[in-house]
């Protein structure tokens, strides 16, 4: 089809075996357009869905970190809770076996320092970590 002469042919109607020449056509590309072409093929076939996909993979990365430090923070939050219920319950003179009670109650979780988990992101506080639940 490229640098090859070609006829160009009328035919009235699909009936008709035999067209009347109406002319010749040549088509010629030259550089920039053939360059122009090559180009939009490998963009739109090639470096498109590649970075389609990586922003896809990237997506579910961060979804999937994001989901992970979430359930972090709830188990935080429910230790939080459960050390609280805990302390209010030992806070009577005598446990409900009667027993006396041998140890001291801990501090208040806002008067002690917060556990040292390397992420400065996950210390919340409580109030904040409310919509959570």
């Amino acid at each position: 089809l490229f640098h090859r002469r070609s006829a160009l042919c009328f035919y009235p109607s699909e009936g008709y075996s035999d067209g009347w020449l109406v002319g010749f056509v040549a088509v010629h590309m030259d550089g920039p357009d053939m360059q122009a072409f090559i180009g939009f093929v490998c963009f739109f076939g090639v470096a498109l869905p590649l970075i389609c996909l990586v922003t896809a993979l990237l997506h579910y990365n961060k979804y999937e970190r994001c989901k992970q430090h979430l359930q972090q923070l709830r188990l935080e939050y429910q230790r939080e809770q459960l050390e609280q219920e805990m302390q209010s319950r030992n806070l009577g003179p005598v446990l409900a076996s009667g027993a006396p009670r041998l140890s001291q109650p801990r501090p208040p979780a806002a008067s002690r320092p917060p556990a040292n988990t390397g992420n400065s992101r996950s210390l919340l506080s409580t109030h904040a970590l409310g919509f959570l639940m």
